[in-house]
């Protein structure tokens, strides 16, 4: 699945992350336990990486630039923006 969402936007997987666009801090809420969770930039480059254990986790990109970050979770994808 490869998801674009928007400001409260929900995808179809099930996922809600918020804010999106962001300054920086991202909430990723799932159904269900997230587990390992991803962010690369548009280059590639693996920028962060968590192991949820819970069905909500908070992602900080404060110390990235403005852009746009892909989130992989659960083999899931989720594209994501810091203003």
């Amino acid at each position: 699945i490869d998801c674009s969402v928007g400001i409260n936007g929900q995808a179809k997987s099930g996922w809600i992350v918020y804010p999106n666009p962001s300054s920086g801090s991202f909430i990723l809420q799932a159904e269900r336990e997230i587990g390992l969770v991803e962010v690369y930039n548009t280059l590639g480059a693996l920028i962060y990486k968590t192991n949820a254990k819970d069905n909500k986790v908070q992602i900080d990109l404060g110390n990235e630039a403005a852009g746009i970050y892909y989130l992989h979770a659960q083999g899931r994808k989720v594209m994501i923006s810091k203003q």
